[in-house]
């Protein structure tokens, strides 16, 4: 059994950009692009969440969002690429308790329908 610990290296958006953008696919209208950093169990949880809206034009709009969770945060953009994209460094969750309880915790605050996990 290792006990060596997983690091995730996050490059964080450029915030030059937009972090909500139309898109051009056929049939997508909108497209939002968030990251989230919050207090959860007496340390820093990252997640980021992504939402669509397209044009079905048989049915109406449809909406799609998903919450991607990270883990715990290490080191909060600590790092920086030569693009001056900041880099954080997250622990993941490989708690299957924790991630129903953050997975729970995510659909009550965000307008997402999936939770997942790196």
């Amino acid at each position: 059994m290792s006990t060596e610990i997983e690091i995730i290296k996050y490059i964080h958006q450029n915030p030059k950009q937009e972090s909500n953008e139309m898109i051009t696919n056929p049939g997508v209208q909108f497209r939002s692009f968030d990251e989230v950093c919050l207090d959860f169990d007496e340390r820093k949880l990252f997640y980021t969440t992504e939402m669509e809206v397209a044009d079905m034009s048989c049915c109406g709009t449809a909406t799609s969002g998903f919450a991607t969770v990270y883990g715990y945060v290490d080191q909060w953009k600590s790092r920086q690429t030569e693009q001056g994209d900041f880099i954080s460094f997250i622990k993941p969750i490989k708690d299957e308790i924790k991630q129903r309880e953050i997975s729970q915790m995510i659909k009550q605050k965000e307008l997402v329908g999936h939770v997942n996990f790196k």
